[in-house]
């Protein structure tokens, strides 16, 4: 019983004496500490680093603007005849026109109704060079070209119609509707319709009521611009980008079948 005493004290005292291991914890604990530090920079980045670089892209691409407001200009990346430009120009237009002039330059100008803007699109013109522009005679404004001639201006406060003409230096065109339609009827039950973008030189057309199963030709001024077959309920769609003939106000549509009958529809653009 003594020896066993003895022994036990023995061992307890050991243990007690014994250095204590190193806890690791410790550095578990650092990190942890450390964790919070560097996710809330991380999480602030992503929620809003995005709104960061698209402002700064707004804040560069928006080009200069007058202090009266009237008139912009940026240079950086316009082209001529480009229909999609960040601010949307193209999709509000009512009426365009395409600038040209001997010298080979071309361009653009869109002009929205509601807002009476108007934005003009220049390539290939004189470089550094300051240009007029008059719609109807009238002076709107002036542009100035980059070092390769491009420039693309933005003018408030204009009156445009349809048929007015507009110069840019020595670049001029023409102002017409971007959408024109046409309702299609003739003497039979067969009807449709016609709708042409002359900003993306797009003609749709589409029929119903017509003879089932049927080739009909599409003609535009007396010039064939494709065909369409009917199914067995005698609808039929086309859609085609028109060449060698210029659709504008006024302008005729006529569905007629290939043996060369009288046309079952026809109508007028406006």
């Amino acid at each position: 019983m003594h020896g066993f005493l003895a022994r036990f004290l023995s061992n307890k005292v050991q243990t007690e004496n014994r250095p204590a291991r190193p806890r690791k914890s410790s550095t578990r604990l650092e990190v942890e500490e450390l964790t919070p530090r560097v996710l809330p920079s991380a999480t602030w980045l992503g929620m809003h680093g995005g709104h960061l670089v698209g402002h700064l892209g707004h804040a560069v691409g928006s080009g200069f603007h007058h202090s009266d407001g009237s008139e912009s200009d940026s240079s950086t990346g316009s082209h001529a005849g480009d229909t999609h430009h960040g601010d949307g120009c193209a999709s509000r237009a009512n009426l365009a026109a395409s600038l040209t002039d001997s010298g080979g330059a071309t361009g653009q100008a869109l002009f929205n109704a509601t807002t009476g803007t108007l934005n003009v699109h220049v390539s290939g013109a004189t470089a550094d060079s300051s240009l007029d522009v008059t719609v109807d005679g009238m002076s709107v404004g002036s542009l100035t070209t980059d070092a390769s001639g491009n420039r693309h201006s933005k003018f408030s406060n204009v009156t445009v119609n349809p048929g007015s003409a507009i110069t840019v230096g020595d670049l001029s065109g023409t102002f017409s509707q971007v959408t024109l339609t046409a309702a299609l009827s003739g003497s039979t039950d067969a009807s449709g319709s016609a709708v042409f973008n002359s900003l993306e030189n797009v003609l749709h057309v589409s029929i119903s009521g017509a003879a089932a199963d049927t080739t009909y030709n599409v003609s535009v001024n007396g010039v064939v611009l494709g065909q369409l077959t009917t199914n067995a309920s005698g609808a039929a769609k086309l859609v085609v980008s028109p060449s060698g003939v210029t659709i504008q106000s006024g302008s005729t549509v006529s569905i007629a079948d290939t043996a060369g009958d009288a046309a079952i529809l026809q109508g007028t653009f406006a």
